[in-house]
């Protein structure tokens, strides 16, 4: 377990009383291991109060995800942290359907350290890990999960067969995605494949955005913007599937649509 091994946080001499069960899921009356507590606790996660352990805004589908699936969730969360990957980030996969340990498997996977790519232009690009802001942790947390989808006007989705919860008004709905893409290797063979193809494509503007054929089942297009970093670099910041049969794209305010350029038309879901 990570963390510290303690039976009870509570002061017995009459300090802190146990957390209210209206705070944590239900399986905190059966078998919940305290040292979570701790563990939670160092995270900033939750915090103590008179009243007992109370969660930090913000923070409600981590904690009920360690609580349910307990080590592994425990595990994996420490290691995203180390990763570089914010707790912010972390919430807002987790709230949208994803474990914490499915996030940093899918991660590792697909995350992974790339060779610089030299051009006929005498540039060098860049594919870093990064983390929820640019490269490929940001890819994948924004266009497998669902980071920033709530306050993005839209956002497109790799179909990966995954569950994205969402809120329409307050109330919880499911869209289940296709599943053409069947491993985080296999998109990050993609991303890679496509950057190497049209290197040649990046020859001088501040920020190049390539709208380019992708061979991946289900996806037509797929989106790659790169920024200039240095006199002769550039890095991937992001990318995201523009249009094919199995890309579904959700826009703020609980609207799905998938436009197939195929056919010309487009579905929506409300």
């Amino acid at each position: 377990m990570v963390g510290r091994s303690v039976e009870c946080p509570l002061d017995t001499e009459g300090g802190l009383r146990p957390p209210r069960q209206r705070f944590w899921s239900q399986s905190l009356a059966k078998g919940f291991n305290w040292s979570y507590v701790w563990f939670l606790k160092d995270l900033k996660l939750i915090e103590a109060t008179e009243e007992g352990w109370k969660s930090i805004e913000g923070f409600k589908s981590i904690i009920d995800d360690v609580i349910k699936h307990g080590d592994d969730a425990a595990k994996a969360l420490d290691d995203l942290v180390k990763a570089g990957v914010s707790k912010e980030a972390i919430e807002e996969a987790v709230k949208h359907g994803a474990t914490v340990k499915a996030v940093k498997e899918g991660i590792e996977r697909f995350a992974k350290s790339t060779s610089p790519i030299k051009n006929s232009h005498g540039y060098t690009i860049v594919i870093e890990r990064g983390n929820e802001r640019y490269g490929l942790i940001h890819g994948w947390l924004r266009h497998v999960h669902g980071y920033e989808m709530d306050y993005k006007r839209e956002t497109s989705f790799f179909p990966m067969g995954q569950e994205i919860v969402y809120y329409v008004n307050g109330q919880k709905k499911i869209m289940k995605l296709p599943k053409t893409i069947q491993s985080p290797e296999e998109l990050y063979n993609e991303i890679a494949r496509l950057v190497e193809q049209h290197k040649d494509k990046l020859a001088g503007d501040d920020t190049v955005v390539l709208h380019v054929q992708s061979s991946l089942p289900g996806i037509d297009k797929i989106t790659l913007v790169f920024k200039k970093t240095g006199s002769r670099q550039y890095k991937l910041i992001t990318f995201w599937p523009e249009s094919g049969s199995a890309v579904l794209k959700f826009e703020k305010g609980g609207t799905w649509y998938r436009y197939d350029p195929l056919t010309g038309n487009i579905k929506l879901w409300r």
